[in-house]
């Protein structure tokens, strides 16, 4: 099969992916394209050399376009990079999407909403603008906030956060594929107005069928309960209560996308819908004709969600050939979706979403049935014997059990590369589970749309099948928790180098296409050669390199290093929402399932509350502290928790060492007034390169080192703020000498942000001085070559060969 439009796709998506890549202009770009189609036109023989340039440079055009479009009343240029108090007029652009999560026994709820903005309002007047927002709220917004209502929020707006560390989820790139550059918090419903009181709009059509259908699905079963809202939402998108425990299960056994109106969702409703049409005995053609209008209004009733209006135009595409009584090529019409929908929106192609979703269909159009057809050769029990003698067991197992585990190996085939770069997980349990969970998905779903149409007409019907729908959703969320719960069920990894996913991608490649087996054999084995060759070459450029990554709490401060050599060793966790949001993922990203060693420098609850948070996620670690004894009640309820997972801490003191790391502070004998002057204080020297990391010393601990004789010259000091005073005091800064200055600073409380004259007294030194709080996370590499190199996540950079940082 020829497959036209895969020629037309791949040209075009290497123009977006070329574009997005490095600054293109745009104008003589698309000057370009009508010479090549003005020249394709007049001559007949050129056209098919023509024609890849001239996608190529349709991609390169349309995504320089969405790129560098930016009208002159946008919000990127009405309002500077810092943040502000603000009041934005506009349309809300979408219906508030709520999320609920539990913290210490008690729900705590947020409402995210886009805003449509026509006007801001700033201390220096009232501005026309253009563009969305990102506006979140503290509380759950009422019902009567929908899309379409016309209101007047006030609140904090800024940039969204950049990832806290490499390999993290980047806010600020995400928000901005979607064409949000601005974040705007709300913290009461004081500062929520609506405009249009006098004469509201309708809600939209989502917003009132999803009221009813959740009412509906609920009302026979007695109201909500955990298996209601998961029903709410593989039904209906409802994602308020994927909370993190609800949805962890699901994550870990890689059946997390029955939770997403996706193609999986489309394709089921599509084959329920064909078979009751077929069963009524309609032509096919006549199915396609029905089917397109039933599906897009499924679409406009679930709050045109991305990915359900992706997978909708794939399966247009696909009712339109029966319409047109063409033959059906799934990869052909996985190609036209993909032109369709980076025609009008490229940037597309950059969302997880996008790439899970072509990628898993394309792969399971190219290896289901080769998959199918091994393993029921290897299933079947007698190739002699004919089909109507065997067994029933053995005849539901080819028949029907070797075609779900087909299509399931083969969806993990291809969304395998992007699970391990975008969610660090790598689950091979998935290739049985979805077996199972594919099939319950379709019960529930089916029962649910049962449930839903018989409501008006037969409610006594539409209860039973809310009872079914429950049962499938009951099981499917046991049979997840099973799965998570087997051992190396699921694993996190650190995200693969690109170059690995591509020879991956190339190995998938060689065994899709029509080779004979040896060549595909001798291509797969070169290709692991390659992979060998890459992966030494990598290992030996990072040999011996030791990483100190400094995390940007907004309270307190975690500090996480991997000397080549020891132990990795995480100091400090932060508070409760530092390693929930920022420190558990960060270690996530680095494969671990179980926590690396950890120090508790001090008592002080901005620096030892995360741990409980982490011991909920990981388990406890190997902890050290020192000899202090702390009356915060977080250190107390540390201690206990590590006594009663049987890990007593490790008390160290000067004079000892953790990993490599000396402890120069607190000495084992006097305890000084407050908790933060005695902060345990490492030290370090990798490469002939010092390290020194403070904590956040008070001034009474800061004088006892710098009068305890000890040499404490630095070439990088780290520190964190005290609550009282200032960190790095005079005549400690003078005994340090360091070579660049990292400060570990936040918003809360209001001591953790560095003042104006501290980091005027800190510059004045001469030396690069880095602010997790105005340059995010900071992460210093130290090499074989005693070279060393800070770099932050806002792009400064500082090193030992050069004279100065990078701004």
């Amino acid at each position: 099969m020829k497959r036209p439009m895969v020629r037309v796709a791949v040209p075009y998506i290497l123009g977006i992916a070329v574009a997005d890549a490095g600054g293109v202009p745009f104008w003589p770009l698309l000057a370009a394209c009508a010479a090549a189609t003005t020249l394709a036109a007049v001559s007949k023989a050129g056209r098919p050399v023509l024609l890849l340039p001239l996608l190529f440079g349709l991609g390169l055009a349309n995504q320089s376009y969405h790129l560098h479009r930016i009208p002159a009343d946008d919000l990127r240029k009405q309002l500077g990079d810092g943040q502000q108090l603000v009041t934005m007029t506009g349309r809300l652009a979408s219906t508030p999407e709520h999320r609920v999560s539990e913290v210490n026994g008690e729900d705590y709820w947020r409402s995210m909403v886009e805003l449509s903005v026509t006007e801001v309002e700033t201390d220096t007047g009232r501005l026309a603008a253009s563009g969305t927002v990102h506006v979140s709220a503290s509380f759950r917004l009422a019902k009567r906030y929908y899309a379409g209502r016309q209101v007047s929020v006030t609140g904090v707006i800024k940039r969204p956060p950049v990832a806290a560390a490499t390999g993290m989820f980047s806010y600020r790139d995400h928000l901005a594929r979607h064409g949000i550059h601005f974040q705007l918090r709300t913290k009461t419903t004081r500062d929520w107005r609506l405009l249009d009181e006098a004469e509201p709009p309708a809600p939209p059509l989502s917003v009132r069928f999803q009221r009813w259908a959740r009412d509906t699905l609920a009302k026979p079963l007695g109201g909500e309960d955990d298996v209601v809202r998961l029903l709410w939402a593989m039904t209906l998108g409802w994602r308020t209560s994927l909370n993190g425990e609800v949805a962890k299960p699901f994550m870990h056994s890689g059946t997390m996308h029955v939770f997403a109106i996706s193609g999986l969702h489309i394709a089921m409703i599509a084959a329920i819908l064909v078979q009751l049409m077929r069963f009524a005995r309609l032509p096919r053609a006549v199915c396609g004709l029905l089917l397109i209008p039933m599906l897009w209004f499924y679409v406009a009733a679930t709050g045109w969600q991305e990915s359900a209006v992706r997978s909708s135009v794939m399966v247009t595409i696909v009712a339109l050939g029966w319409i047109l009584k063409r033959p059906g090529d799934l990869v052909n019409s996985l190609a036209t979706a993909a032109v369709l929908i980076l025609l009008w929106e490229p940037q597309q192609l950059f969302l997880t979403g996008f790439q899970l979703s072509f990628c898993v269909v394309l792969s399971i159009a190219m290896f289901a049935l080769p998959l199918q057809e091994r393993i029921q050769n290897r299933l079947q029990p007698d190739p002699l014997l004919p089909p109507e003698l065997w067994s029933w067991g053995s005849r539901f197992l080819v028949r029907v059990g070797t075609p779900l585990l087909a299509v399931s190996a083969a969806a993990w085939l291809g969304s395998l590369p992007l699970a391990a770069s975008t969610f660090n997980l790598f689950t091979p349990v998935t290739l049985l589970v979805n077996a199972l969970i594919v099939p319950l998905a379709g019960l529930a779903l089916a029962s649910s749309l049962g449930c839903l149409i018989c409501a008006a007409w037969f409610p006594f019907v539409s209860g039973l099948f809310a009872y079914s729908a429950w049962l499938w959703m009951w099981l499917m969320r046991g049979l997840s928790e099973a799965a998570a719960a087997l051992p190396l069920g699921h694993q996190y990894v650190t995200a693969p180098p690109t170059w690995l996913m591509l020879i991956y991608v190339a190995a998938l490649a060689l065994w899709a296409l029509p080779l004979v087996v040896k060549t595909k054999r001798l291509g797969t084995l070169a290709l692991i050669g390659l992979a060998f060759v890459l992966f030494a070459a990598q290992s030996l450029a990072k040999r011996g390199e030791f990483r100190l990554t400094v995390l940007p709490l907004d309270s307190g401060s975690a500090l996480f290093a991997k000397p080549p050599d020891d132990a990795p060793l995480l100091i400090d966790c932060g508070s409760d929402s530092g390693a929930r949001f920022t420190v558990v993922p960060f270690l996530r990203t680095r494969g671990y399932d179980a926590p690396p060693w950890a120090m508790a420098t001090h008592g002080d609850r901005h620096h030892v509350q995360g741990f409980g948070s982490l011991a909920a996620e990981m388990g406890w670690p190997v902890m050290f502290i020192n000899p202090t004894r702390f009356n915060s009640p977080y250190f107390k309820a540390m201690l206990e928790g590590l006594g009663g997972s049987g890990r007593p801490p490790v008390v160290v003191a000067r004079g000892n060492s953790i990993a490599g790391w000396e402890v120069l502070h607190p000495p084992s004998g006097d305890r000084l007034p407050k908790a933060d002057d005695n902060a345990t204080v490492l030290a370090r020297e990798v490469h002939g390169v010092r390290l020194l990391l403070l904590s956040d010393l008070g001034e009474a601990g800061q004088a006892d080192l710098a009068g305890s004789g000890l040499d404490l010259r630095s070439d990088i000091v780290v520190a964190s703020m005290p609550g009282v005073g200032e960190p790095l005091g005079q005549a400690l800064l003078d005994a340090i000498a360091p070579g660049a200055i990292v400060l570990s600073a936040g918003t809360f409380p209001y001591a953790e942000i560095p003042s104006a004259a501290l980091l005027e007294r800190l510059a004045k030194r001469g030396v690069p001085v880095f602010n997790t709080l105005a340059d995010g996370g900071v992460q210093l590499k130290i090499r074989r070559t005693g070279e060393w190199q800070i770099e932050s996540m806002h792009g400064r950079e500082a090193s030992n060969s050069s004279e100065s940082a990078k701004n």
